[in-house]
């Protein structure tokens, strides 16, 4: 899904800009502020004046005070609906805007789309999907949100049929020996279950660290000394029997691209010096988020090439023979999409592949999926949405 916090100011200044500029409205029961008088015209112009200085508050005052006494004017309901999207009060926001349908149905169909995003917001999944499929019925064909809307229509439907069968889902909090105030995550364990290995960024500065584990319990924790840098280190996966890391480095001199794999082999209680895996896996562009097959014969990692499908694609390479890397594969368009695709993760199955995908419909931005090998052909079956509430907007 692409509806996020980030967004929303570019939303609500969509709809400040054609309130500022005037549509001309030909209003049914409803009233254009330009049919209104001079007085309310110079106070519609005042409000106008506060939201373009960013005094949101004392517009929605002045909002409140001319609705009570004309409730008929189309403009005042969406200019204080846009107030309240803009401060994410997204129920308010909702019968406002519904309020001027009600009010002008033929009013202009851009705030048909501010609508969607407001019952999407509220987990109204249904009706921000008709809302989406309204606005694409009745935008022109080169609407700046049309392809978006489309989008989320299909999010919309998704989300709306996966929320009412949730999926079994309780996370355990891993402690505090692994969580502190910085972020922690991509956390790899040993096949044995007996060590993970996980970043911790620390002010931008990415870097491992790990735990041992005995009996489901943490039992001691420490950085990984030997393989940082005063760069930044992470999204990495380990061999089966935990003697080999593979793992994500960027812009530094042994790179082919911006970020590129490497491994270090565990021997005599060290860590190897850190090699390149080479140019059959790494290229000019992005190489990063590891994961390997359980019986280590084939590494999976996300990559941003020219020849892709979308932004980012997950590629394979498996070793010959003689143990080296042969030449990276597309898994192909079943797999990737238009859009992002990565973090793959292996399940020690052979035959399950995890990843994130931000190109099918889903719960929203990110969600995780999962598809299986045919054990004959080797081939991967159409991914399906591992479920809500492990996916959510």
């Amino acid at each position: 899904m692409i509806v996020n916090t980030a967004m929303y100011k570019s939303y609500f200044s969509i709809i400040v800009l054609f309130l500022f500029f005037g549509i001309s409205l030909t209003a049914q029961s409803g009233v254009s502020i330009k049919e209104s008088s001079k007085k309310l015209q110079k106070k519609y112009a005042d409000i106008n004046k506060k939201m373009r200085t960013g005094e949101y508050d004392k517009a929605l005052k002045s909002c409140n005070k001319l609705i009570s006494k004309n409730p008929n004017i189309t403009e005042l309901w969406v200019t204080r609906g846009s107030v309240y999207f803009g401060q994410e009060n997204f129920a308010l926001a909702e019968n406002d805007f519904n309020q001027v349908y009600v009010l002008d149905p033929d009013f202009d169909s851009r705030l048909i789309f501010t609508l969607a995003v407001s019952q999407y917001n509220q987990d109204k999944y249904g009706a921000a999907a008709d809302s989406f499929q309204k606005y694409i019925d009745t935008d022109p064909p080169a609407g700046r949100n049309r392809t978006r809307a489309e989008r989320l229509v299909a999010d919309c439907r998704f989300a709306a049929i996966a929320v009412k069968s949730p999926v079994p889902f309780e996370p355990q909090l891993m402690g505090d020996k692994i969580n502190t105030s910085h972020s922690e995550y991509y956390p790899v364990f040993t096949l044995d279950q007996k060590r993970v290995v996980f970043t911790r960024n620390v002010k931008g500065q990415e870097d491992f660290y790990y735990c041992d584990i005995e009996d489901s319990t943490f039992t001691f924790c420490d950085e990984m000394y030997e393989l940082n840098t005063p760069l930044s280190e992470g999204v990495h996966c380990l061999s089966p029997d935990g003697q080999m890391i593979i793992y994500t480095a960027c812009h530094i001199k042994e790179s082919y691209g911006s970020c590129d794999l490497f491994f270090s082999k565990f021997s005599d209680g060290h860590w190897s010096k850190p090699s390149n895996l080479g140019l059959n896996i790494n290229g000019p562009g992005w190489d990063s988020q590891p994961t390997m097959s359980g019986d280590g014969q084939e590494l999976y990692f996300a990559s941003k090439r020219t020849e892709g499908y979308g932004g980012s694609d997950i590629y394979v390479s498996r070793r010959d023979s003689k143990g080296k890397w042969g030449p990276a594969q597309n898994l192909g368009p079943k797999i990737n999409t238009d859009k992002d695709d990565g973090s793959p993760s292996m399940h020690p199955d052979h035959q399950t592949l995890y990843f994130r995908s931000d190109g099918r419909p889903g719960m929203g931005s990110f969600d995780i999926y999962y598809t299986t090998r045919n054990f004959e052909d080797r081939q991967w079956q159409e991914p399906i949405n591992i479920g809500y509430p492990i996916n959510t907007k």
